[in-house]
């Protein structure tokens, strides 16, 4: 990496860029240069000796160069528009600024006066200066003042740490040398702030402040907002660790990438400004826009005198509007499960279980962290749902409340029928071992039901290639106590088959059944063949007797 250009080296470029401009002249001693009695240049060589610079009449550089040629010393001489010289700057050869002085009555002069001497304006003597001293660090050691017989009523010192950071500043008046005030300042690494202690000249304690790194006063706090928050109002928490001359607040709305829009500044009131702790309303709230997002600033500036450390919230929404809801469930159900949805998300949300025929029971179901992000999701059960009462008719109350705490209103729903027996069912018809010819079922039930099904399967007789069969009803309410089916509308039965079935059924809450069953059920389509023996056919007898044949059992019959 090249090396940046040293004083000496500026120095030489300005000699060659402007010599048409500029007049040099050699001394070889001080007193030489003060009286003015320069030298040749072909009479310094090999000696040592003082290159001085002029424009108009004015020195800019002046230059101590030993015999080697050397530059072992600069001082470079700065003058004002009017071309007034103001301050004169002493380098060594390491770029290392090592005195400067200022002429004319500058801004620490006019401060040390008004405080050491108790005034409130101060005569602006061109004929003074200011003497500052530097160290190795280049740090600011000693600022000198002098009056305009060269006589130094006073200077301030200051010492620094081994990091270069500055612990002590006293003022000290002369020639008594008493030290008329003082500052220590205390470096915390933890928090980075410097704690600056004032004394006065008996060792009072005047002010006990914190200055942040970048140099301002550390004095306003919010005490509840942070980034990112949700709010409805536009109260102010804060605390002042040290007096604030004045304080503002100021709120600007931007959008969702940070683009300013408008703002809104407010003053803090005079009570405000001491140390303590406070709450103010602001009173913005008909003036900021609903669901807007804003960024609230304080600046403002200490007793100190230095400027308060500004104080940021990021991102804060306004939010005064109450989120809207809905609650949702089955009108009959076997287990405690809704579902929701809303109009923004949620904080907190809070179902509750109202039992029709006795207000006075309830129950209260707050919605977890994993229950509020199951918005617009299917029915499900909140993770804290106490269990509720069997074949009890509930009311449901749900409210919730948004990240800027508005509470909604509550949404309702009625009538909910909380099941959990199950249904029980007998079948009618067919019976176990019957012989039918048709193919109608029927079986009773102790509750309405929303389906059923019933499975038929062969267990003898003639072989059925057909078996089993498998039949469920739609998700019709059937309300009667028995219910009725032609299965032919569903599948034909193997005539001479005889079959097993086995019936279940779902109540509204969707409850199942133990299954209801018959067996040995022959279904039988075929009239039987009966054979007359005796009498034969056209004979004449004197008995009431007959005999006859037949291919099946009969269940009656009858002669003519």
């Amino acid at each position: 990496m090249k090396r940046a250009l040293s004083v000496f080296s500026v120095l030489l470029i300005g000699l060659i860029a402007s010599a048409s401009t500029l007049t040099t002249r050699f001394y070889l001693t001080e007193l030489d240069f003060t009286s003015n009695q320069p030298v040749p240049e072909s009479e310094v060589r090999y000696k040592d000796y003082i290159s001085a610079e002029y424009e108009n009449n004015n020195i800019i550089k002046k230059l101590y160069v030993n015999r080697r040629g050397e530059t072992t010393r600069a001082e470079l001489f700065l003058y004002d528009s009017t071309n007034t010289l103001k301050s004169t700057n002493v380098y060594l050869p390491n770029d290392q600024l090592v005195r400067q002085i200022l002429f004319g009555l500058e801004e620490k002069a006019v401060e040390y006066i008004e405080y050491v001497y108790g005034v409130d304006t101060v005569k602006d003597w061109t004929d003074r200066f200011s003497i500052l001293d530097f160290n190795e660090e280049s740090l600011l050691k000693s600022h000198g003042f002098f009056d305009v017989n060269a006589f130094r009523y006073g200077h301030v010192e200051f010492e620094y740490d081994s990091t270069g950071r500055l612990t002590h500043e006293a003022w000290v008046r002369h020639p008594a040398g008493k030290t008329m005030r003082w500052w220590d300042h205390i470096f915390d690494p933890e928090t980075q702030l410097t704690r600056i202690m004032e004394f006065d000249s008996n060792g009072v304690l005047v002010q006990d402040f914190q200055l942040s790194p970048d140099g301002t006063e550390s004095i306003f706090w919010y005490t509840e907002l942070v980034d990112s928050l949700f709010i409805n109002h536009t109260n102010l928490h804060f605390k002042n660790v040290s007096k604030l001359e004045w304080g503002s607040l100021t709120w600007y709305e931007v959008d969702t990438g940070e683009v300013f829009l408008d703002s809104i500044e407010i003053f803090l009131p005079k009570n405000m400004l001491k140390e303590g702790t406070f709450a103010i309303n602001m009173e913005l709230d008909s003036l900021l826009n609903d669901s807007a997002m804003y960024n609230v600033v304080f600046n403002g500036k200490g007793k100190s005198g230095y400027d308060a450390t500004q104080r940021s919230v990021l991102g804060l929404t306004y939010d005064v509007s109450s989120p809207i809801l809905s609650i949702g469930t089955k009108p009959y159900i076997n287990e405690p499960i809704v579902q929701f949805d809303q109009s923004e998300p949620l904080i907190t949300a809070q179902l509750t279980w109202i039992d029709i025929s006795d207000s006075a029971k309830i129950i209260v179901t707050e919605f977890d962290s994993l229950d509020l992000t199951k918005a617009g999701s299917r029915l499900f059960r909140p993770s804290a749902q106490a269990d509720l009462q069997d074949s009890t008719f509930y009311r449901l109350s749900f409210i919730g409340t948004d990240h800027a705490t508005n509470v909604s209103k509550p949404t309702i729903i009625d009538s909910i029928l909380y099941d959990i027996r199950k249904p029980v069912t007998a079948m009618i018809s067919p019976y176990n071992g019957e012989y039918r010819n048709i193919t109608t079922i029927s079986f009773s039930i102790d509750e309405p039901i929303q389906s059923w099904d019933i499975a038929v399967k062969s267990m003898g007789g003639e072989p059925d290639p057909e078996s089993p069969y498998y039949y469920q009803a739609d998700s019709s309410l059937y309300l009667s106590d028995t219910v009725y089916k032609e299965l032919s509308d569903e599948f034909l039965l193997n005539d001479g088959t005889k079959y097993y079935m086995e019936v279940r059924v779902i109540d509204r809450a969707g409850n199942q059944s133990e299954s209801t069953s018959v067996d040995s059920v022959t279904y039988d389509i075929t009239p039987p063949v009966i054979t007359t023996i005796y009498p034969p056919s056209g004979s004449a007898i004197n008995v009431s007797t007959i005999s006859y044949s037949n291919n099946e059992q009969l269940r009656a019959g009858e002669f003519r």
